[in-house]
């Protein structure tokens, strides 16, 4: 299923939700039964999980779904999930820089210390378009529909909160 005004015809949708319902809508008229193998990309992938959970709670079978490079902001992963990830960070880097000299020690630790930085203020910071800045900085020259569903997907981003979903993700 192709993102909602990526032809230029109609308007992107700007919620995960009404993407979920409007794409379903679009899978269930060629398939109307189960099983359903859903996947996605990036942005899709929330998609995907949404409308997995609808077809679950309406006692379809679905495959695993497959995900590929689909964010969940670490604001919404639970504190011990997120410290276990800082504990590991801090465990790599300790790993790169023992026996390193001053100047390569020096080097790797304010880099990885810049990194974690930066993980502790996605977490914390509520502003979604500045988050997503460094990942579309370089887009000025999309075409103005391509430009209109990228905005589309950032503010459906900003909106959503994912919900737990008991369901296998590969």
């Amino acid at each position: 299923v192709q993102a909602r005004g990526v032809a230029g015809n109609v308007q992107p949708l700007r919620s995960v939700h009404e993407m979920a319902r409007t794409y379903l809508e679009a899978v269930r008229a060629l398939q109307p039964r189960g099983p359903y193998l859903i996947g996605g990309y990036s942005l899709g992938g929330l998609v995907a999980l949404e409308m997995a959970r609808t077809l679950l709670a309406q006692g379809e079978r679905v495959l695993p779904l497959p995900l590929l490079d689909t964010l969940i902001e670490s604001k919404f992963w639970r504190t011990s999930v997120w410290l276990q990830m800082l504990r590991y960070r801090l465990r790599v880097l300790y790993a790169d820089v023992r026996g390193a000299g001053p100047r390569e020690f020096l080097r790797i630790s304010v880099t990885r210390f810049m990194s974690l930085v930066e993980h502790v203020m996605r977490r914390y910071d509520s502003n979604v378009r500045r988050r997503f800045a460094m990942l579309y900085n370089d887009d000025e020259q999309l075409p103005p529909t391509l430009r209109a569903v990228q905005e589309a997907g950032i503010e459906a981003v900003a909106a959503y909160t994912p919900r737990f979903l008991d369901h296998p993700i590969h």
